[in-house]
C-alpha cells in the first residue's frame, strides 16, 4: 500500500478534499502532496497562520502526527522569546493531563478560543465597510 493511500484511509472525505496532507518520512523531511514539494516547519507555521488546513502524517505507517507537530512549532515559537503562554498556564494544563476533566477542559479551550476570535474578528469585519 502506498504511503498517500495509507493517509488518505484515516481520513473523512471533507478531510480528503479540504486538507493539505503532509508526509513526515523518516529522516524527518517533510512532504507537501498537494504542492508536490518538501517543506520547512516554518513553512508549516506560516500555512496555520494564513488559515490553510492540513493534517500530518508518518510517512509509513499513517499514524496522525499533527498534533505532535503543531506542539513542536509552538515550542519553536516559545524558545524564540515569544511567550504567549505563561508557566501558570502550562502547569495548569499538565495537571489536566489524565484527569477525569480532560475532555471537558479540551472543550472548553476550543470554544473559548473560537469565541474569542469570534469577537475579534467582528469589530474587524466592521471597519471594513
Amino acid at each position: 500500500m502506498f504511503p498517500n493511500a495509507i493517509s488518505e484511509m484515516f481520513m473523512t472525505p471533507k478531510q480528503a478534499t479540504n486538507q493539505v496532507v503532509i508526509r513526515k518520512y523518516a529522516n524527518r523531511r517533510l512532504y507537501d502532496t498537494n504542492a508536490s514539494r518538501y517543506v520547512t516547519i516554518d513553512d508549516l507555521k506560516l500555512m496555520v497562520k494564513n488559515s490553510l488546513d492540513f493534517r500530518v502524517v508518518d510517512a509509513t505507517n499513517g499514524q496522525d502526527l499533527t498534533r505532535f507537530t503543531l506542539i513542536q512549532i509552538i515550542l519553536e515559537i516559545e524558545s524564540e522569546g515569544q511567550k504567549l503562554l505563561p508557566i501558570g498556564v502550562l502547569q495548569q494544563l499538565i495537571r489536566f493531563y489524565g484527569d477525569k476533566m480532560e475532555p471537558i477542559l479540551s472543550r472548553y479551550l476550543e470554544r473559548s478560543m473560537n469565541a474569542f476570535l469570534d469577537q475579534i474578528t467582528e469589530p474587524l469585519l466592521m471597519q471594513s465597510y
